[in-house]
């Protein structure tokens, strides 16, 4: 294989596949796997030189894995840094020098359930945002294209919040927020937003699963992600992006 040949995504793959191999329990240098006699000059089996003819005649030997090493050193940076947006590796900390990685439980989970990065971890993310909803994609699309995950979902349910709280203080009064505002909002003895029609099992069932969902994402989502600095994947924030539209579209359909 020619040096020349790898592009961005197969270095991901190939320094992911490297950390899951080798980087759990303790980090592992990045210099262990671009670098001379290291870890993917192995794998693809460069040989360890050359001939390279001269303009005056004649040939001369490169060092084919210094002239590797050189190559993709600043790519195989890049390429650990959009790993570690994503949250499938962590630097180690424990180490005073920085290039040291090591796999997250994100990370362990997507190898064991496929021995590689998938799609979702490519450059060229599918753009789902002609179904999300309008209020959601303004402000979570950019921070979510910009690679800033946790901040896009953070984002979208704090604007189903707002939109819930803001229904709420016009209706009723009063200012509520997160799982508190929800249960009163959504109430089935007591609406101030009804979902369903109320008359019916079915409606008054419809009501209170919404109700408990609304509520959770408040809980169990947006308030983890407020309070703490959590690192979330790609395919973890897509799916909440469309928790957060589903909530959004529901309040649409509000009666």
């Amino acid at each position: 294989m020619g040096i020349s040949e790898l592009s961005i995504d197969e270095l991901k793959n190939y320094f992911f596949e490297f950390i899951a191999k080798n980087g759990d329990g303790w980090g592992y240098h990045i210099g262990n796997f671009y670098g001379q006699g290291g870890w993917l000059i192995q794998k693809l089996e460069i040989p360890p030189s050359r001939q390279e003819s001269n303009p005056g005649g004649g040939f001369r030997q490169i060092d084919s894995h210094r002239e590797f090493a050189k190559k993709y050193e600043e790519m195989s940076w890049d390429a650990a840094e959009e790993l570690e947006k994503v949250g499938y590796i962590k630097r180690d900390r424990s180490q005073r020098q920085e290039g040291f990685y090591k796999i997250t439980e994100e990370g362990k989970r997507q190898w064991e359930e496929s021995g590689e990065l998938g799609s979702g971890i490519s450059s060229s993310v599918p753009d789902f945002w002609n179904i999300i909803h309008k209020d959601v994609t303004k402000v979570s699309r950019k921070k979510f294209e910009d690679g800033h995950y946790a901040d896009a979902v953070e984002s979208a349910l704090k604007e189903v919040n707002k939109r819930v709280k803001e229904i709420v203080k016009s209706k009723t009064g009063r200012e509520l927020d997160g799982a508190s505002l929800m249960t009163t909002a959504f109430s089935a003895n007591n609406p101030v937003i009804s979902l369903d029609d109320l008359s019916s099992q079915s409606g008054r069932d419809v009501q209170i699963g919404y109700m408990q969902i609304f509520a959770g994402a408040m809980t169990g989502i947006r308030n983890p992600k407020a309070h703490d600095n959590i690192v979330i994947s790609l395919d973890r924030a897509t799916h909440l992006i469309f928790l957060a539209s589903l909530l959004m579209c529901k309040l649409d359909e509000s009666i």
